[in-house]
């Protein structure tokens, strides 16, 4: 668990909890790493069971700090790699297969739009939710 008392300021809390997960994700990378997977593969389970850790954190949490976002480059990238240098340029990785990319994310980005959207819902009329009318 996370430890912290009242002088432990919100970035430190924000830091320790991301790195927590980070751990969490390297063990599942690890499982992972054992199994022959396509490129593709690799891909999908980063968005899918990778992401999926980290993604209920990016909406209520202030965004990671800087090495904490390079931690997770470094770690989706290496296993899509095989712990290798990257093949093919991030910036060519992120772009769809249908541009020549992996269709690969870009966490940043992603942070980002799981933000915005959040706000569009909160100023959308018809969208309703129970942390809405919180809020409201």
């Amino acid at each position: 668990g996370i430890k912290f008392n009242a002088s432990t300021d919100l970035k430190s809390l924000v830091d320790s909890i991301y790195e927590e997960k980070l751990s969490k994700v390297a063990g599942l990378i690890r499982s992972w790493n054992k199994r022959y997977l396509t490129v593709f593969g690799k891909v999908t389970l980063i968005k899918t069971l990778f992401l999926a850790q980290l993604v209920y954190l990016t909406v209520p949490l202030p965004r990671p700090n800087e090495n904490i976002l390079k931690s997770i480059d470094t770690m989706m990238f290496n296993f899509l790699w095989g712990g290798k240098r990257d093949k093919i340029k991030r910036d060519i990785a992120i772009k769809s297969k249908e541009l020549g990319g992996l269709d690969m994310i870009n966490f940043r980005t992603f942070i980002v739009s799981l933000k915005v959207k959040l706000v569009f819902k909160l100023f959308d009329n018809v969208f309703q939710h129970t942390w809405k009318e919180n809020i409201n």
